[in-house]
């Protein structure tokens, strides 16, 4: 687990990112689609952080950006906390 972010994060995190195998770390810095995200599973993990963290995006950080890397999005998902 990475420590710069809880494991409910990186719980959600590894739901919609199945191809990191459980024991490599995920990594903070690649995009989420190049990981294996698609347009679905994006949605579904952004509602699935706002049940969670108990927030919601704003429709001015949702761009690719967003998903540019997993520490990123923690940055947003902590700005929104």
């Amino acid at each position: 687990m990475n420590n710069s972010w809880p494991s409910g994060f990186e719980k959600i995190i590894r739901q919609r990112l199945p191809a990191i195998p459980l024991d490599d770390p995920v990594p903070p810095d690649q995009s989420l689609f190049e990981l294996g995200l698609d347009s679905v599973g994006a949605v579904t993990l952004l509602t699935e952080l706002e049940d969670h963290f108990n927030i919601q995006f704003d429709d001015h950080l949702l761009d690719l950006d967003l998903f540019s890397g997993v520490s990123y999005l923690w940055q947003a998902v902590q700005r929104l906390s």
